[in-house]
């Protein structure tokens, strides 16, 4: 998941940076979740799970609605195109970063 600052630098764009600060032979490893094509995740039910319990909390009293109201999970499963599609830009292969493996657990 990357979000985007007050800025609007992303941390994408700050993990695109990093080769500037590596040494030449370094590698960088990324593990993040990801999505199919038709963008499931597989992790739906945990978020269906995290709304039930802060139902809950509501229900009991620990938690104000107007709390639950203001909350959000973010969450953004990238595809696999999605995943790749940053390291076709100019810049990136410019830079010495470039994509050599993406794996799909699922």
């Amino acid at each position: 998941m990357f979000f985007v600052s007050p800025a609007g630098e992303s941390r994408l764009a700050r993990i695109f940076a990093i080769p500037l600060e590596m040494q030449p032979s370094a590698e960088l490893l990324i593990v993040g979740s990801g999505a199919d094509a038709k963008g499931d995740s597989g992790a739906e039910g945990l978020i269906d799970l995290a709304n039930h319990i802060l139902q809950q909390l509501v229900k009991d009293g620990t938690l104000y609605p107007s709390e639950y109201e203001q909350m959000a999970i973010p969450t953004y499963y990238r595809t696999a195109e999605e995943w790749k599609e940053p390291f076709t830009s100019d810049f990136i292969r410019k830079s010495g970063l470039s994509l050599d493996d993406l794996k799909n657990s699922g």
